[in-house]
């Protein structure tokens, strides 16, 4: 991925999943994309793939992932907009107290559209 990505002279974007964090490690993925972008001298970006709790998306942010989405239906099912909305909200809280920002987007189908609305006014670190 790394060589076609320099050969190509384009970004790449790494995705794992939680299965595949679990199996390898959140360090261990940031390492090795780290090493591949140095050694290829490509932007290469890692992606938690439908982030199925808030621990897990914190971990992937303190750990240097570029993008997190978090997908609160995906590990329950019966979630509601509210608890979609407030696990959302403590992950953008978290990214921004450590200095990422972004547009935050929840999985899981409901609620990609309008989510950024509900978290205007998030608390400060």
């Amino acid at each position: 991925m790394a060589r076609a990505a320099a050969a190509r002279r384009s970004p790449a974007l790494v995705e794992a999943s939680h299965q595949e964090v679990e199996m390898i490690g959140l360090r261990n993925l940031r390492s090795l994309v780290d090493n591949y972008r140095s050694e290829y001298g490509v932007e290469m970006y890692l992606n938690l793939d439908h982030s199925p709790t808030v621990a897990a998306a914190r971990a992937a942010i303190d750990a240097g992932f570029e993008f997190i989405p978090i997908d609160v239906s995906q590990a329950r099912r019966d979630a509601t907009d509210d608890e979609i909305i407030a696990a959302t909200r403590e992950v953008v809280e978290h990214a921004c107290c450590i200095g990422l920002r972004g547009r935050p987007v929840s999985e899981g189908g409901r609620l990609h559209q309008g989510v950024a609305g509900h978290l205007e006014g998030a608390a400060a670190c």
